[in-house]
């Protein structure tokens, strides 16, 4: 069951990082640019690495993204040459290994039209959750459930974190979904972005306020009868969390055509998209 849901997790959030990335900032010559390659990896000790090679394109230009089929993938690690990616069609390509914490990664992406670009990213240790503190409060227009994940953030280092809930229903465990929540913690309201995604909320967050210290994540919820809730735990590196952070940004920000725009943070060098590393921690509660 965990499995299944680790690996809904990893397909919604690459589909998520395609659709931020394939196209170009709008600038003062909307006609039209040069075509960059764009890459949107992910690197999860749980699971193999992949990533998906596809060309930008204006935000005018309405035709279907362009994957990219025949890129030559290297995969690196610690600077040694470990594996050269296999393509599965749809501009996607896989590796048979699974990447390790702690340990620098780099890609290097050749396309056939002489375009290069390359990342590099190291995956960080999976942080915890300790326990989950529910109560519920019930209004006069509705019935909330209240938790207080419990982590304990790892000290002398920053930490960069993703809180993304889902749930199912307990029969056959079918119909995992996004599940939408409200963020009270002020230690994290006050300085970081909510962005909705597919019907849920995605919280980035760093432990700018509470370095090495134990804290409780505080959020609130539409109570979730008879559904068992998945809690899922991020820790990701900090170019990850600099480019959704600058991405929910632009998307808060972005209120009209002529709007200013937040620049866009990548560690891709010479292309667009972003190369993701995290390990989650997942926890559940099952609600009657």
């Amino acid at each position: 069951m965990k499995n299944n849901i680790l690996i809904k997790t990893i397909l919604f959030f690459t589909i998520i990082l395609l659709c931020f990335s394939c196209i170009k900032d709008l600038n003062s010559d909307i006609s039209g640019g040069d075509n960059l390659l764009v890459v949107n990896a992910t690197l999860c000790p749980d699971s193999a690495i992949s990533l998906v090679v596809s060309k930008s394109k204006n935000v005018l230009d309405e035709t279907k993204t362009e994957y990219i089929n025949n890129a030559l993938i290297y995969v690196y690690e610690s600077n040694k040459l470990i594996d050269t990616l296999r393509n599965k069609g749809n501009g996607l390509y896989l590796s048979s290994l699974k990447p390790s914490t702690n340990k620098p990664y780099s890609i290097k992406v050749k396309a056939i039209n002489n375009d290069e670009l390359e990342a590099t990213d190291t995956i960080p240790e999976r942080v915890n959750i300790l326990n989950i503190d529910t109560f519920v409060v019930n209004n006069k227009l509705s019935r909330l459930l209240n938790c207080a994940i419990n982590i304990a953030d790892p000290i002398n280092k920053s930490n960069f974190y993703l809180l993304k809930i889902l749930s199912s229903n307990k029969t056959g465990f079918k119909n995992i979904q996004a599940q939408k929540y409200t963020c009270y913690d002020p230690m994290i309201m006050n300085v970081d972005v909510i962005d909705s995604l597919a019907g849920g909320n995605i919280i980035f967050f760093n432990d700018s306020k509470f370095n090495g210290e134990t804290h409780s994540v505080l959020i609130s919820m539409l109570y979730p009868k008879n559904r068992i809730v998945y809690v899922q735990l991020w820790s990701i590196s900090q170019a990850f969390y600099n480019y959704c952070f600058s991405i929910a940004s632009n998307r808060a920000n972005n209120s009209g055509l002529f709007s200013e725009k937040t620049q866009v943070r990548s560690n891709i060098k010479g292309g667009l998209g972003i190369m993701g590393s995290y390990s989650i921690s997942t926890d559940s509660i099952s609600i009657e």
